[in-house]
């Protein structure tokens, strides 16, 4: 019992240890993940990302999805509501950013959700 305490602890510290010293990226796409383009920023962004890097890295992503849904303010408005719930807290290292939508997004609403984080932007149209 005393053993699978002491493991249990210490897997949770390595945990938090390895959590807290990991770098944070959040990724906002423009598109869905199933649009070819979009997956190919995502899939060459992350591959160059870690073959330059061996640091822990904890990636997050969203997608806005604006070739199926009308990027109006409602929708805006809705997303934002959405995000400031589930990255509550949240602070990544750095945004990276893709198609003219998602720029245009992060722009206007990115400053109340993560405030003072750099962003990497790729796709201009």
């Amino acid at each position: 019992m005393l053993r699978i305490f002491f493991f249990l602890l210490l897997s949770i510290s390595w945990t938090v240890v390895w959590a807290s010293s990991s770098y944070q990226i959040f990724i906002l796409h423009s598109y869905s993940q199933e649009y070819p383009w979009t997956k190919n920023q995502n899939d060459s962004f992350i591959s160059n990302y870690y073959s330059n890097t061996d640091k822990p890295t904890l990636i997050s992503t969203e997608h806005l999805d604006t070739k199926r849904r009308r990027f109006d303010k409602k929708y805006k408005d809705s997303f934002q509501r959405y995000l400031k719930n589930k990255y509550d807290g949240y602070t990544p290292d750095l945004i990276y950013i893709t198609d003219d939508n998602a720029l245009t997004y992060a722009l206007e609403y990115f400053n109340d959700v993560f405030k003072s984080v750099p962003i990497v932007f790729s796709g201009v149209n």
